[in-house]
């Protein structure tokens, strides 16, 4: 009976050994081509991702543009179940996670919802198991097949141990019936009993032989079920220990990337630095240069006294209703010159009627016309007896867009 109970055990360990979820390898594919059918509803003109067939988001990832790196960014911040959870997941939980569950996520934009469908169809097409190498499909296919006809072995063996026990168990009842009939008999018939009770030995002792033969196979069958077992399992944890060094190896490739990446980028910002650095240093000298020339500018302008600065003249016609004088002249012109303005800046200026005879009477021909916009007096109406125009004090002028403009009149007499 404890015989039996341990085989069943075993039988439960080899079942129990052969039945696996969802392993690292189907869970990455099934992750890449979620991030690749979300990828390609993003971005309408991300066409080229249909030709790419990878296999691990690190192998899409090298193959992306600006655009699904920026959308990648996204995919990557959805959280997915660790392995301690999807271990025990089988195909159709996988489907379910990555083609419903997943895009039930508020993260998930609304125009990546349509990849639903290519994402069912893709993981529904998937392989159970995907291993690395064919050493390692050997290993892992091997084990499992060799733990199932294991298991059909032993439930025979369960069955002959079976048979067995029930023929002991008549043995047992016929020797028991026997002994009771040997109580009532006679002592002349003893010796016909025991020849009797000699014969059921013989019978007892002919059926337990098959008895001990299936012990010794069932011992035998027993130590090569266990040695398939711990082959099995072996080759198990060898495939664990693998998938577990290569993805330690993409992690410590993505770091190692990641930290070449942040020296570039530190070397690059302290260059950047020093150049900003540098260029302030040089606009903090021009200033200082800038300073001392003004300084010096300065100090020449305030030395130079207004007598001292040298001065122009300029010889101006009359001024029009806007009050702008109408020619301007460097040298006096007879036959419109009528005013003369000095000026030491070109800028402004003071101007008064040319002292002579020909400009005071081209200015007495039309006194109105001509000097009321420039100048002012109490008298302009002088009936033609006035013969000549004196300035009593000079009008002011400035320069503006190119031409005079008289900001204050002059003021004269008619005499």
């Amino acid at each position: 009976m404890k015989l039996r109970i341990f085989l069943s055990l075993i039988v439960s360990v080899a079942i129990t050994s052969s039945a696996w979820g969802v392993t690292r390898e189907e869970m990455e594919q099934a992750r890449t081509i979620t991030a690749q059918a979300f990828l390609r509803y993003m971005n309408n003109g991300s066409d080229y991702l249909d030709k790419l067939n990878p296999t691990r988001v690190s192998e899409l990832k090298k193959h992306l543009k600006e655009k699904e790196l920026q959308n990648l960014k996204t995919f990557e911040s959805i959280a997915y179940p660790k392995i301690d959870i999807y271990k025990n997941w089988n195909k159709a939980q996988l489907l379910e996670f990555w083609g419903t569950t997943f895009f039930t996520n508020p993260k998930v934009p609304q125009q990546a919802q349509g990849a639903k469908r290519q994402v069912k169809s893709k993981i529904n097409a998937m392989s159970v198991m995907q291993s690395d190498t064919a050493e390692t499909d050997a290993i892992e296919s091997q084990p499992q097949q060799q733990a199932i006809d294991a298991t059909q072995e032993a439930q025979r063996i369960i069955d002959s141990i079976t048979r067995a026990d029930s023929i002991a168990a008549e043995a047992a009842i016929l020797e028991a019936s026997n002994d009771v009939v040997k109580e009532d008999f006679t002592s002349d018939s003893i010796a016909a009993e025991e020849s009797t009770i000699e014969d059921n030995e013989e019978t007892v002792k002919s059926k337990n032989s098959p008895t001990l033969i299936y012990s010794l196979i069932l011992i035998v069958l027993v130590a090569i079920i266990a040695a398939l077992i711990v082959y099995a399992v072996k080759g198990i944890q060898k495939s664990n220990k693998q998938d577990v060094r290569k993805n330690e190896d993409d992690t410590r490739v993505f770091a190692d990337k990641e930290d070449n990446n942040n020296h570039i980028s530190k070397e690059m910002l302290d260059e950047k630095d020093r150049e900003i650095a540098s260029l302030k240093a040089e606009i903090d000298r021009l200033n200082d240069v800038i300073l001392r020339m003004n300084n010096r500018l300065s100090d020449a302008i305030s030395e130079i006294s207004p007598n001292q600065r040298p001065t122009r003249t300029i010889y101006l016609a009359y001024a029009n209703s806007k009050n702008i004088f109408v020619r301007a002249d460097s040298i006096y012109n007879e036959d419109y010159s009528i005013f003369k303005l000095v000026t030491s800046d070109g800028i402004t200026g003071s101007f008064s009627i040319i002292e002579n005879p020909i400009a005071n009477k081209l200015a007495l021909s039309l006194p109105i016309s001509i000097l009321k916009n420039s100048c002012q007096s109490e008298d302009m109406h002088h009936d033609n007896w006035c013969k000549q125009i004196i300035t009593e004090n000079a009008g002011t002028a400035i320069f503006e867009n190119g031409r005079w403009i008289v900001k204050r009149k002059a003021d004269i007499n008619f005499q």
